[in-house]
């Protein structure tokens, strides 16, 4: 008994269309189930002990401050320092960057402030994450320059301003769901058209399949 070559093809090109559906449902469901993310986010900022006796000395360090910001964000992105917050039980994601105060293509570094922050699922997690790593960013920026005999009065401080503390992050519902729907409506569109062009240049036959000696 044979099928015909259109009801096959109509069968096979239904069978995908659900095996994407059913990767779509498990997407969603994926989606659905993840936990939202908390966010904490604060400014650091580097500055000078004022000074009587340097007139405009923040302005004319100002290129040394950034330079120092830069570098303290890259020590405290190192290896040796995540081992160092893991250990104290920062675990979540954290990041410590200069601010671009415009954007990719042209970047402006053009103030020595630097943007602490840290993420994960749990909020306790991300707060004591952020606490830990702003310690040690003050530690290493105070050891530096003890080591480097930097006088007291002259030391470079950074503080820490704008503190949101954690902040789940709740994606849109709507959005999520609107754009799976978007791509599971290409991805079927594609998967049929491809299979329609696949069976009508092979001619598929379900069953006994008939040999040219047959005709």
């Amino acid at each position: 008994m044979s099928v015909a070559p259109g009801a096959a093809g109509k069968f096979l090109r239904m069978a995908a269309i659900a095996v994407v559906l059913i990767l779509a449902a498990g997407l969603g469901y994926d989606f659905k189930n993840t936990p939202p993310t908390y966010l904490q986010t604060a400014t650091v900022i580097f500055s000078i002990p004022e000074s009587r006796t340097i007139p405009d000395a923040y302005e004319s360090l100002a290129p040394s401050l950034i330079s120092s910001g830069a570098a303290m964000a890259q020590i405290m992105m190192s290896p040796q320092s995540q081992r160092r917050i893991q250990a104290r039980g920062g675990t979540a994601d954290y990041d410590l960057a200069l601010i671009n105060f415009y954007n990719e293509d042209y970047p402006n570094y053009s103030d020595p402030v630097i943007r602490l922050k840290t993420a994960s699922p749990s909020p306790a997690v991300t707060r004591r994450t952020f606490w830990v790593a702003k310690r040690l960013l003050k530690h290493l920026l105070r050891a530096r320059q003890v080591k480097a005999g930097v006088s007291r009065r002259y030391r470079i401080t950074a503080q820490i301003v704008g503190d949101t503390g954690p902040v789940v992050q709740a994606g849109s519902a709507k959005r999520v769901y609107g754009g799976l729907a978007l791509l599971t409506l290409v991805a079927a569109s594609l998967v049929w058209g491809f299979l329609g062009r696949r069976i009508n240049a092979r001619g598929p036959v379900i069953g006994n399949a008939r040999s040219p000696a047959d005709s």
